[in-house]
């Protein structure tokens, strides 16, 4: 009986989550966006375990113990994650998650081969 207890304030909890979230958007305050340096920052956060409230858009790499090797192969990740080509100086050249953000924003999408 404990576990369907536990099972039961999951499902209560979520119901109240959706419950609220409703409620946020109707009210006009419920708005998702994602910016390119949201997902640059997750994708930092995520790949390579910087943490979340150390990160700085204005920041160098540097500062978070990310090598050019490291940055390189952040270059590989974002290609992957935004669907982009990054270019090869890029590695070099950007130093900061604002930087690369703005590179990114400017790149063309890449075209899916059929």
């Amino acid at each position: 009986m404990k576990g369907m207890h536990a099972c039961t304030l999951d499902k209560a909890q979520f119901a109240h989550d959706i419950s609220s979230a409703i409620r946020r958007r109707k009210r006009g305050d419920f708005v998702m966006t994602t910016t390119t340096l949201d997902r640059l920052t997750h994708l930092i956060h995520d790949k390579f375990g910087v943490a979340l409230d150390v990160i700085d858009p204005d920041a160098p790499f540097a500062s978070y113990d990310l090598d050019s090797l490291t940055v390189a192969e952040l270059m590989f990740e974002i290609d992957d994650a935004f669907h982009v080509t990054v270019p090869d100086e890029a590695a070099t050249t950007v130093t900061t998650l604002r930087e690369l953000a703005v590179l990114i924003d400017g790149l063309p999408a890449q075209v899916k081969k059929a």
